[in-house]
């Protein structure tokens, strides 16, 4: 065996041996590179697992203070003052319950592939957080009946001195409205005529209605208590709205009055320039409005009469 030859045996090995290394290297950092793949998948899925474990523990002992705080207050107020507020305790049990069920499955014996572990982890999570906005909505119903609870007695006081206080004004409407007619005819004042009786109805079922609340206070029916202040309040609101539209009509009508002085003076100018038109060019339309405009201002009550100035305003 020559040099040559030689040299070639000892290069084909070396060649051979970097080869084999390079495989041996490659294979190792894919080994290497797969289990710590293994290891972040492995890694996700406990923190998966504990997210999903604490969320639980969490709702379900958020559900158990709910249920305590809602059987405390079917105790204090009635069940039919809380009847609205179980449907949304049982939603969250409903989503827990199922929960516990997904919980159970990564927990038990039987081997889980990583999908379904991810899957039922992040399942957990979301019907946590279901229950967690069905028990926010208990808390804001417990809340709000808690207010209403310590709010109605003193909206009742509220409005008995409203009420008190609006009856007073009855008298003085009749007497604007007496001495409204002697300045305004009959059909000017139809928009007020029958406030002030109409207030007294709406005051007299006000005070039933208080009358009622206070009543089912006394038996701890605490929604219908607040039902019948809230009407009670509502007819005080409209019957005061009532007595000022009887204040409020003296003004109104004095303002009427001045308006239909201005438009009176303008309307017998703008006549006399319609009839010193040519006949040709009165003929028709203009005729006609002329006419309009004389029969509406000779309508007018003579100066002093009752009148009405609304409407003989809207006429001009």
């Amino acid at each position: 065996m020559d040099a040559g030859q030689i040299v070639g045996i000892v290069t084909g090995l070396v060649v051979v041996v970097v080869l084999v290394t390079a495989v041996a290297f490659w294979a190792a950092r894919r080994r290497r590179a797969a289990r710590g793949r293994a290891q972040d998948l492995e890694a996700e899925l406990q923190r998966l697992g504990v997210e999903a474990g604490s969320a639980l523990v969490r709702a379900d002992e958020r559900a158990r203070l709910a249920e305590d705080e809602l059987a405390f207050a079917q105790a204090e107020l009635g069940d039919r003052e809380t009847r609205e507020l179980a449907p949304t305790l049982r939603r969250a049990r409903e989503r827990l319950s199922e929960a516990f069920h997904h919980n159970q499955l990564l927990h038990d014996h039987v081997p889980d592939t990583d999908q379904q572990r991810r899957e039922w982890s992040a399942r957990v999570v979301d019907l946590c957080r279901s229950a967690d906005a069905s028990l926010d909505e208990l808390d804001r119903g417990l809340a709000a009946l808690r207010q209403t609870v310590r709010s109605t007695p003193d909206a009742v006081d509220r409005v008995d001195a409203e009420l008190a206080r609006v009856r007073e004004a009855v008298p003085a409407a009749r007497a604007d409205l007496e001495r409204l007619r002697e300045q305004y005819a009959e059909r000017a004042l139809l928009p007020v005529a029958d406030n002030p009786e109409q207030a007294e109805r709406l005051l007299e079922f006000a005070g039933r209605s208080t009358a009622a609340a206070r009543k089912r206070l006394t038996t701890q029916q605490v929604a219908e208590a607040g039902a019948a202040a809230r009407a009670a309040e509502e007819a005080v609101r409209r019957a005061e709205g009532l007595l000022r539209a009887v204040d409020d009509y003296e003004a109104e009508a004095l303002r009427a009055e001045a308006a239909l002085g201005a438009i009176v003076a303008e309307s017998r100018a703008e006549l006399a320039q319609a009839r010193a038109l040519p006949a040709a060019q009165r003929a028709g339309r203009i005729d006609g409005a002329v006419t309009a405009l004389e029969d509406a201002l000779s309508a007018l009550p003579a100066p002093g009469a009752p009148g009405d100035p609304v409407g003989s305003l809207t006429r001009v």
